[in-house]
């Protein structure tokens, strides 16, 4: 996805599906059941059609959508700058949760995350807010995060929720004698704004970084449960040290998605596969 549309790739070529549609996030369930965050509403394939949530047609609380995630019961979470919608396709229906009921005064919502065992988190621009089945909780600065203005936010295949703010990233501690804490920022980890995560389900966890202007904090950071290694366009395959998407596929590749970071700073975005081996630009041990 792009803020020109969608396209597919099958493993030669780049087809476009959805031109004139500026992409923000992609939620790939099935080959009939893929969901696509679009400033333009939320959009469904089922396989055969497209169809549009929107702040006219539905419950949606903005044209604008950020973020899509499904949860352990089959609902699909909708980010906005407005708080997050929540649908349920099973009834056609939808509940929205922003600074009215649950959510901090700041209810832009950038990410979601959620777990098997049905908790949901987001990261929002007043903190990452949890929600348990039952009730909600949002964590800030008092409670360990770096900052409160939450970029991005995932849960790693040992169920460890990490989130990324623009002066790091920070681990969730919800274990004794930490009981709901976060470390976060420096010298725990590498100080780095955070603009993207990804924890693979083969374990292990990306962070995209920005590199600003000269990018000088940027590239990719991977923890492999012992050591953060950072990955720089200098001596790997990756052609951006900025880096707002992250993902992989079946075949275990990684794919990094981002800008340009010299001018025309508002060019394309890069992408670059990690199939094989990269060169660690520096390595932090950090055993957690």
């Amino acid at each position: 996805g792009s803020p020109t549309g969608l396209v597919t790739f099958d493993g030669t070529n780049f087809t476009s599906v959805r031109p004139n549609v500026n992409v923000e996030d992609i939620l790939a369930l099935a080959p009939d059941d893929v969901w696509i965050a679009t400033r333009s509403g939320l959009q469904h394939w089922n396989g055969n059609n497209w169809r549009v949530f929107n702040a006219t047609n539905s419950g949606i609380p903005s044209n604008i959508v950020y973020t899509v995630g499904q949860d352990s019961l089959g609902r699909i979470w909708a980010g906005t700058p407005v708080g997050v919608g929540v649908y349920t396709p099973s009834n056609n229906s939808w509940a929205v949760f922003n600074r009215n009921n649950v959510l901090p005064q700041a209810d832009l919502v950038f990410d979601v995350a959620t777990t098997a065992t049905g908790d949901v988190w987001l990261a929002t621009a007043g903190g990452a807010s949890h929600f348990d089945g039952s009730n909600w909780k949002t964590y800030t600065t008092t409670h360990g995060l770096p900052d409160s203005y939450i970029t991005s936010i995932a849960v790693d295949a040992e169920g460890r929720v990490w989130a990324g703010t623009a002066l790091g990233l920070a681990l969730f501690r919800d274990y004794y004698p930490y009981n709901g804490t976060w470390l976060g920022g420096y010298p725990y980890f590498p100080t780095s704004g955070v603009m993207s995560i990804h924890a693979p389900a083969s374990g292990g966890v990306w962070f995209g970084l920005n590199g600003g202007s000269n990018g000088h904090y940027g590239g990719a950071l991977f923890y492999n449960g012992v050591n953060f290694t950072r990955y720089r366009a200098a001596n790997s395959g990756i052609a951006t040290e900025i880096i707002d998407a992250i993902t992989s596929d079946s075949d275990g590749a990684v794919w990094f998605g981002g800008l340009s970071y010299g001018p025309p700073y508002n060019t394309t975005g890069v992408l670059a596969v990690r199939s094989v081996t990269l060169h660690p630009w520096e390595t932090k041990r950090q055993v957690l």
